[in-house]
């Protein structure tokens, strides 16, 4: 299976490698790779009949699980977590490259996991740096149990688990849940991702939902927000703390106009080609706030030389 030319990497198993979202770099188009790795990879091709996700669920239960850089054990559902983060790691490798090459360059003290499903990217970047105090906030019981247990094992004292949705108002909303993992779980109204590929109904679960700006947590120098069509809202609902605290966000957006990342002084960078230059088909980004804007370039070919090496 030769690597074709436009590959920066040689790798007799890259385009296999690709096709799994193992890695990614900036040459390959990510709307194509999202499209291979949701054909052939096994869960998603098992969750399409009824059959297969009989036996996910009855086979997808919580478990301890080892994540590659990550150095305590996480709690985590054994098919949907372990198989896809447990045993290859990020499925958003751009993205997390650039989150590491962040941390470690702007050295942050506090990082809010909004939308955390499990922790993935908490947990990735507490081992990182030891010191990082952290917020997660993830609407989803069985999610927050996940987190709970490994706060609970790893007695971290410097991370706090907040059991709501981000929203733009205080008070209680409607969690369309998926049916499996709950990855793709939302409260945008829209249709949810296994009901647009399945045919799945989304669970209909009444939770708590905080506005970012109610909350006392101090300064954050870091936030991901990853809330499933749902981010304009959660990005009006934290006005108040993006102008007082400047921090770096990192957004997963499929919105075509990106209209809400538009934000005063801040330059919107495309994660999942490592780029200034955002692609139509691509779906993180990373928005600098203008005291930031300078080490754009240095971020990205840091990040660019980690993700080769990891090719």
């Amino acid at each position: 299976m030769p690597a074709p030319s436009s590959f920066p990497v040689q790798s007799h198993w890259r385009p296999f490698w690709y096709a799994f979202g193992i890695v990614q770099t900036e040459n390959v188009n990510a709307k194509l790779l999202r499209g291979i790795r949701q054909k052939f990879h096994p869960l998603y091709r098992a969750r399409k009949s009824r059959l297969g996700r009989v036996i996910i669920r009855a086979a997808d239960r919580p478990a301890w699980i080892s994540i590659p850089s990550v150095h305590f054990p996480v709690r985590g559902q054994l098919l949907t977590h372990k198989v896809s983060y447990g045993m290859i790691g990020s499925q958003e490798r751009n993205p997390q490259v650039l989150a590491m090459a962040c941390l470690k360059h702007f050295r942050f003290r506090a990082f809010w996991d909004v939308g955390a499903n499990f922790g993935y990217y908490s947990w990735l970047l507490k081992s990182a740096s030891p010191d990082l105090n952290i917020v997660l906030i993830e609407p989803l019981p069985d999610n927050a149990a996940l987190i709970r247990a490994t706060l609970q094992r790893n007695r971290f004292s410097d991370v706090k688990l907040i059991e709501a949705g981000a929203s733009d108002h205080s008070g209680e909303g409607i969690l369309n849940a998926d049916e499996i993992g709950g990855a793709t779980s939302s409260l945008d109204e829209q249709t949810t991702f296994e009901e647009r590929h399945f045919g799945v109904a989304p669970r209909s679960i009444r939770v708590r939902v905080v506005s970012l700006d109610s909350l006392s947590e101090g300064p954050v120098d870091f936030m991901k927000i990853d809330v499933e069509g749902y981010e304009a809202v959660t990005l009006r609902g934290a006005k108040q703390v993006i102008a007082r605290d400047q921090p770096i966000l990192f957004v997963e957006c499929p919105h075509p106009n990106r209209e809400c990342l538009r934000l005063d002084g801040y330059q919107i960078v495309d994660a999942d080609n490592l780029s200034r230059n955002c692609a139509a088909e691509s779906t993180n980004f990373f928005c600098f706030p203008e005291r930031h804007q300078g080490s754009i370039d240095a971020l990205l070919e840091t990040a660019l030389r980690e993700a080769s090496k990891r090719a």
